[in-house]
């Protein structure tokens, strides 16, 4: 985690170096062997005394910090002589800057001497890497190793150790991504690191703590994106938005979050006692109204919809054209964000990124002027349905059965999917799947009455926009080939809310045909249905959701209409694609 005043932490007991062996804790702060003046002064009395030394003294003096080179702690310090780097542009930055992007940089808890073969990977005091060898620390070469303090270690180097900053420390020199900023860092927060903070007396009963080291953390961050962006052992690539890109994905994701700003009211199906063909606006009226602040939900839920496929992971494969910037044949064009979504349009984020990719201390960051990522693959997506809230008109229970059928058996039996458009076809029939599942009612359970069964799909998380719905009906072929040709006569209708408030009933039909008119699946081929619908008002988050309601239209009290048409319903999902989806998925079909 990231640590403010990381330069006072106090020094714990175990082992805690990268790359180093322990058995004592003396081992970490052995003074170098020799009589050297050096060793009877402090870390900052060698500082301040060197000639060589005077911009490094400068520096310390400039953040306040001449109190912790004087500490008892235990300290290495790689300190840059004057003249082989630009103390100046150190100098003009704010305290807290200086020491986490510089003092922090060349100080490591313990010991830590030029002696032998030397090869070592340090973790200095702001979290980040460095290489430390018989030569060098960081490639700045060491001219004197070893000075001994009596609180440290000293090597005088040639140069310094340039400050990379971390994904989430990026963040602040981002220029010209204010939106996006403001949004992650307001979920700042901060917590006292107990174990590195230095313990001071009881005072009332309660601790207290000589010197206080805070840890950041931010939820968003590590809880929404799943990601740990200040962690150095991590290895990311971050897309930051700029203000142009954060506006057109404003734009565009909060038009389907368009919230009922009062009490909205739905129907429970799960009290409902009433057929559909009897319900009306009000049936099954919900005891308690889902009631929200609309425009909070509507905002926040849309910038967490912006960024919430912003991080990579470096260590999948998949995500190697992010931080390599080609494409390659022996690589799949597919990207995997840390919140398990797949993207397929590396090359518009190539297109779309602002300047070159940089390279930060665990990782890499584009700066993009468009979130160009396709809608149904992030904050718009299809959504499908196959567990019904309710099953109706059972004659002993409101249960449904799951079926599976193993692909294979079904491989000679194409004519039974022909009439299933390819899309649908491969969210039937996945090819990660070998089995292809659907839902039916249990026919024993009301072959011989003559009420109408019907499915009632809780349509929840749906956005304010304009859905096709595809509903995919089974045929009785599928499990028993040698069972009787039937078709089944349908009719759908749908509970919402309108953007009033007011409680409706609307039946839906095929687009052009009347919407009295019954809907027919084909006898012995899987069938789909298709039936649109512009919702007035989003769902998504909430408790309430709209109701699509699947019965009969024929009667079944004679033996004539039971053996002429399928009285058993039979689902392998119901589909709602946005309209940009909808487009999409027809085209490469074509």
């Amino acid at each position: 985690m990231k640590n403010i005043s990381k330069i006072g932490m106090t020094v714990v007991a175990g082992c805690m170096l990268a790359a180093t062996s322990c058995s004592d804790y003396s081992d970490y702060n052995t003074v170098p062997e020799g009589s050297m003046a050096s060793a009877n002064k402090t870390l900052w009395e060698n500082i301040s005394e060197n000639e060589n030394l005077q911009d490094f003294a400068a520096i310390i003096a400039k953040a306040g910090n001449t109190s912790k080179f004087n500490t008892p702690q235990y300290y290495t310090v790689w300190a840059p002589l004057d003249g082989t780097y630009d103390a100046k542009s150190i100098l003009a930055k704010d305290s807290a800057s200086i020491v986490r992007e510089f003092l922090g940089h060349h100080m490591a808890s313990y010991s830590h001497l030029v002696s032998g073969a030397v090869n070592e990977r340090i973790v200095s005091l702001n979290d980040k890497h460095h290489k430390f060898t018989n030569e060098a620390y960081d490639g700045a070469s060491i001219k004197t190793a070893n000075v001994a303090t009596s609180n440290g270690v000293m090597h005088l180097i040639d140069g310094y150790s340039a400050f990379h900053p971390n994904l989430y420390e990026e963040f602040d020199s981002l220029e010209g991504c204010e939106s996006f900023k403001a949004f992650i860092q307001k979920y700042d927060e901060y917590e006292l690191d107990v174990e590195n903070s230095v313990v001071g007396p009881m005072v009332d009963g309660k601790q207290t703590y000589l010197d206080s080291v805070f840890k950041k953390k931010n939820v968003i961050i590590n809880e929404i994106l799943e990601a740990q962006l200040e962690n150095e052992d991590s290895s990311y690539t971050m897309l930051y938005p700029n203000d142009r890109a954060w506006e057109l994905a404003y734009n565009n994701i909060s038009k389907g979050l368009s919230y009922y700003p009062g009490k909205l009211y739905y129907m429970d199906m799960t009290k409902n006692t009433t057929a559909a063909a009897s319900c009306n606006a009000t049936t099954a009226k919900c005891d308690t109204p889902v009631e929200i602040d609309a425009a909070f939900y509507q905002d926040s839920i849309t910038k967490t919809s912006i960024v919430k496929n912003l991080v990579f992971s470096n260590t999948y494969e998949r995500n190697e054209p992010l931080w390599k910037g080609t494409l390659s044949s022996s690589k799949p064009d597919t990207i995997y964000s840390t919140t398990d979504s797949y993207l397929t349009n590396v090359e518009d984020i190539f297109a779309h990124t602002v300047g070159s990719l940089k390279s930060n201390s665990n990782g890499y960051s584009r700066v993009l002027d468009s979130l160009c990522f396709l809608p149904w693959e992030t904050y718009e997506p299809v959504k499908a349905f196959m567990k019904p809230v309710r099953t109706y008109n059972m004659t002993k229970k409101d249960n449904y059965t799951a079926n599976r059928i193993l692909k294979r058996d079904l491989a000679d039996r194409d004519t039974l999917f022909e009439n299933v458009p390819a899309f649908i076809k491969k969210w039937i029939l996945p090819e990660n799947s070998e089995v292809f599942t659907y839902i039916s009612l249990d026919k024993q359970n009301f072959q011989s009455t003559s009420s109408k069964v019907e499915l009632d799909f809780a349509l929840t998380n749906v956005l304010s926009t304009k859905y096709h719905i595809y509903v995919v009906t089974v045929p009785a072929q599928v499990l028993y080939p040698e069972e009787p040709l039937k078709p089944t006569y349908l009719r759908f209708d749908l509970s919402y809310t309108d953007a009033s408030g007011t409680q409706r009933f609307q039946r839906l039909n095929v687009p052009g045909e009347k919407l009295t008119a019954d809907i027919i699946t084909t006898p012995g081929k899987l069938s789909v249905i298709p039936l649109e619908f512009e919702f007035p008002i989003s769902y998504y988050g909430l408790e309430a959701y709209p109701t699509l309601f699947m019965s009969h239209t024929k009667s079944f009290t004679s033996t004539t209409n039971r053996n002429k048409f399928d009285q058993e319903l039979r689902i392998a999902g119901v589909y709602l694609v946005p309209e940009t989806a909808d487009n999409y998925y027809k085209k490469i079909s074509e």
